[in-house]
């Protein structure tokens, strides 16, 4: 998929947010199905040094 989005004409810093992105979207969503609540999943990604910006966003795209 990498290759696929640089031959596409995506930066490679680009590509590799992006993938963090998902990876981090996929982590939060696991998470709250396992029971975790809002607060707890937060604290958990600012201890990780996830921005806060970055965390609002994940938690509107999976509605939390």
């Amino acid at each position: 998929i990498k290759s696929d989005l640089e031959k596409a004409g995506w930066k490679i810093q680009d590509v590799e947010k992006e993938i963090n992105y998902q990876t981090l979207k996929k982590f939060v969503k696991e998470k709250k199905e396992q029971g975790f609540t809002k607060e707890k999943k937060e604290e958990s990604l600012k201890n990780k040094g996830w921005k806060e910006e970055t965390i609002r966003q994940i938690f509107n795209d999976l509605k939390i």
